[in-house]
């Protein structure tokens, strides 16, 4: 299950990406204070943020690198007066992408579930305990379901591999 958390003293915005992007997979939560923000990042676990670079609160900048601290999940940065200059801060400062608001929601939205995908699959793959099993130059490597001779990958149907990992 993703978690989502929206920061952005917009209301309007927040409702919006939430109803947009929520699902059966994802949960989509919204606050339009920082120190909520803040409180929300250290009791939960998120896929994903999703932040006005320019919270008047705060400084974007600041709060981007306060969250990078705390947690390397994506960050994904919206703004409506940003200058080129504002958008490389929030990019050097941890933000890993940017959009100019007003937005195109099926962007957004795009966007989002890009950053939460590779954040998901990047962390599936971190995670795993690796079963490897080696002869020669043969390699079984059980979690990934990948059998290499040498530096070639041999493709195996579903059923040799099961055949593979009994053995």
């Amino acid at each position: 299950m993703n978690h989502v958390l929206i920061i952005d003293n917009d209301l309007l915005t927040c409702k919006e990406i939430k109803y947009s992007l929520q699902d059966d997979i994802t949960d989509v939560y919204y606050t339009q204070s920082v120190e909520e923000a803040i409180h929300m990042l250290q009791k939960e676990s998120y896929s994903l943020v999703i932040m006005d670079a320019c919270l008047s609160q705060y400084g974007g900048t600041a709060l981007i690198q306060q969250i990078r601290q705390m947690n390397p999940l994506p960050i994904l940065a919206l703004s409506e007066t940003a200058s080129t200059a504002d958008k490389v801060a929030a990019l050097k400062g941890g933000a890993d992408d940017f959009l100019n608001k007003p937005y195109d929601l099926e962007e957004c939205l795009a966007r989002a579930q890009a950053l939460m995908r590779r954040y998901t699959q990047l962390n599936h793959i971190t995670g795993r305990n690796y079963a490897l099993v080696s002869h020669g130059n043969l390699m079984l490597d059980t979690a990934r379901q990948q059998v290499t001779v040498g530096n070639e990958k041999v493709i195996l149907k579903r059923k040799n591999m099961i055949s593979c990992c009994i053995l």
